[in-house]
């Protein structure tokens, strides 16, 4: 389970620095871009400190994903709309729960 765990956070690192790029290209958004480039770069970080072994990175994501859960829920609640907030509310919540996953198993 750790590896796939691994993996999941890298794929999804890359997905969050994405997504900061869309939200800039589409919204001119300064903000998309270093808020998705910073946490981007962190869950990636993780990602590979979770590669050499390192538990440190697991509880890294953990923390990330679950403070990006918490922008996320605040913007789909201020928002009301799905996209992009409800979809990263859902995505932010299914890697939190595969990480708590790799810590159990």
């Amino acid at each position: 389970m750790k590896s796939i765990a691994t993996y999941i956070v890298l794929v999804y690192g890359l997905l969050v620095i994405i997504g900061g790029v869309i939200g800039f290209v589409k919204a001119k958004s300064n903000a998309s871009l270093i808020a998705g480039g910073v946490s981007g770069l962190l869950v990636l970080t993780s990602g590979f400190i979770m590669l050499s072994g390192i538990a440190l990175g697991t509880y890294l994501a953990l923390a990330t994903t679950f403070i990006l859960i918490g922008v996320f829920g605040i913007r789909l609640a201020k928002t009301k709309a799905f996209m992009p907030s409800g979809m990263l509310f859902i995505l932010n919540d299914i890697v939190f729960i595969v990480l708590v996953l790799s810590l159990v198993l």
